[in-house]
């Protein structure tokens, strides 16, 4: 009867997880087919039609997806985009299932599991289906299902091909280094920085067939110039620019002497102020995930850190990483709302595996948080989709209604978890 009523609850959730998929493509397709024109996805889509010798850096380093996508579009005789789009459909539903597997005992309710995954993220996902952002959430995915079953030798191998399909890896692989040697799995350890280092090899080998980067920069002086210039501009609003570059009419400009070091970069100059760039990025912060940032920080800080030891092995791996890729969402790159998605493991996996023994039966609670994380997810989104991210002042009253939802979740957290922790004086 147990396992009949389980099995039952997997069938709910699968089919939910199918129509949730089908519905975005449906809503989107126009859109996905648009996809391929411009920007990033001309890069992916010569990688995939085998013109990898035309493609800059960092790009062409990323050629694990653009493969598998190549050889889908010849399998089913057809363009490069149907060969991403299948992909990345194929990729989203294998990340909902490993997802609602690796939590159904955390969280038994399908319904509730939809409410978790249910975000916006995933619509953008799959619009933007020729980037790798799709495929990068399965193997992810793949990887914390491995870790959660102590299959290590495997979880390796799944870091590998992470390391071929997006370079934010390193972060994932020296955080994997560090928590297995304190946890004492030295050897694992070991293993983890062979893979590091072998990826690095394999990877800047691969990606040495193409063209350097738009500046002609060495990679290591790129990324040192990187993340500066994104959190000027991400974070501050401050649009710098520098030659090449034609998104803008600097005010000012300065010459540069013709270093060696500086590529191909003679001229930077400053373009001015645009307060709707980092307000759109925040509320990308606040929303991608809706309110599970909050109740992260308040049940880590309430039960978390007095138990980190005990807890299992792909806990603070997935904790380190998601915070990690949330911390460097804003200086990373240009796309701010792709990025922190990333973070998934520490909202999507650590804070439920947290939350979920102290408010499992507390219905009211969870019909409460549930309509809270909707609004705090969605609503953004919505206006966004309106046109509204436009206006400032929408961005503005966007981010205060987010603020209310978050001051609404932190009483509700405070509220319940009173009862298991309570003051004493």
């Amino acid at each position: 009867m147990r396992i009949s009523q389980n099995l039952k609850s997997v069938c709910f959730f699968l089919f939910l997880a199918a129509v949730l998929i089908a519905l975005i493509v449906f809503l989107n397709l126009s859109l996905m087919q648009a996809a391929k024109d411009g920007g990033d996805s001309s890069w992916y889509v010569a990688m995939a039609e085998g013109r990898l010798h035309e493609v800059i850096e960092p790009y062409s380093a990323r050629f694990l997806h653009t493969s598998l996508a190549g050889w889908l579009s010849k399998l089913f005789s057809t363009d490069a985009a149907h060969g991403f789009l299948v992909l990345a459909v194929f990729s989203v539903f294998a990340f909902l299932l490993i997802g609602g597997f690796l939590l159904k005992k955390t969280i038994p309710s399908p319904l509730l599991l939809m409410f978790l995954f249910a975000v916006p993220y995933l619509v953008m996902v799959l619009r933007r289906n020729i980037q790798p952002d799709a495929f990068s959430l399965f193997l992810t995915a793949l990887f914390f299902l491995l870790l959660f079953y102590e299959k290590e030798k495997t979880a390796l191998i799944t870091l590998f091909l992470l390391f071929l399909t997006r370079e934010t890896t390193i972060l994932l692989g020296v955080i994997l280094v560090a928590v297995s040697w304190f946890r004492g799995k030295k050897l694992f350890a070991l293993g983890a920085l062979v893979v590091v280092i072998i990826s690095f090899l394999v990877s800047g080998s691969i990606s040495g067939i193409g063209q350097p980067n738009s500046h002609d920069l060495n990679p290591l002086v790129f990324m040192m110039f990187k993340f500066p210039y994104h959190f000027l501009a991400n974070g501050m609003g401050v649009r710098l620019w520098v030659t090449g570059y034609d998104f803008c009419e600097p005010v000012l400009k300065l010459q540069l002497p013709p270093l060696g070091v500086l590529g191909s970069i003679r001229e930077v100059g400053f373009c001015g102020f645009d307060a709707a760039l980092p307000l759109r990025n925040y509320i990308a912060l606040f929303s991608t995930f809706g309110v599970m940032p909050l109740a992260f920080v308040y049940a880590f800080a309430k039960k978390g850190w007095r138990t980190m030891k005990e807890l299992p092995f792909w806990f603070p791996v997935a904790v380190i990483y998601g915070l990690a890729m949330y911390a460097v969402s804003i200086p990373a790159g240009t796309g701010v709302s792709r990025i922190v998605g990333y973070a998934w493991p520490v909202f999507l996996l650590a804070t439920p595996f947290l939350v979920a023994p102290f408010v499992r039966e507390n219905r009211r609670f969870l019909a409460k948080f549930a309509g809270t994380q909707v609004f705090a997810a969605w609503m953004p989104f919505i206006v966004q989709e309106a046109g509204g991210f436009a206006s400032v002042p929408v961005m503005f009253f966007t981010l205060a209604a987010l603020g209310a939802a978050y001051v609404y979740t932190f009483l509700l957290l405070k509220k319940t978890f009173s009862s298991h922790f309570p003051v004493i004086g």
